[in-house]
């Protein structure tokens, strides 16, 4: 995996083993094209599903794969073409944002939605591709 950027985050307000949050930063610019964005999610499905990130991050439960975008609209025009590729009991892992969104709150608020399931394996169903990328 080469992603652009490797952070974490703390909620203070969560109990130690609950509290810390992994994210794998993609920052996007309008410039690359669905296809390369679709394979960049396969990649870190395949990361994930074989349990790459803790050989490289020892003690990490899983993480978040998240996109920053330079607007709102392209966020979610790269989340409605690409969940369709993540299995929908992963789709939490996967966040689209918009550049005026990323802040520590706003990712705290999001991760602490599903920080549970972070710290168990996402079930794997074959993902139907129905989008054609260019």
């Amino acid at each position: 995996m080469r992603l652009d950027a490797y952070f974490v985050l703390n909620h203070t307000e969560r109990p130690d083993g609950k509290n810390t949050f992994h994210f794998f930063l993609e920052a996007d610019r309008s410039t690359m094209a669905h296809s390369r964005m679709a394979a960049k999610i396969v990649g870190y499905l395949a990361y994930y599903e074989q349990g790459l990130y803790k050989k490289k991050y020892s003690g990490m439960p899983g993480f978040l794969a998240t996109t920053v975008t330079e607007t709102r609209s392209r966020a979610e025009e790269l989340r409605k073409d690409l969940y369709p590729l993540i299995p929908r009991a992963a789709r939490s892992r996967y966040l689209f944002l918009p550049f005026e969104d990323l802040k520590p709150t706003n990712l705290i608020a999001d991760a602490s939605q599903f920080s549970d399931s972070l710290l168990k394996p996402a079930s794997r169903k074959p993902a139907q591709q129905q989008h054609a990328f260019s």
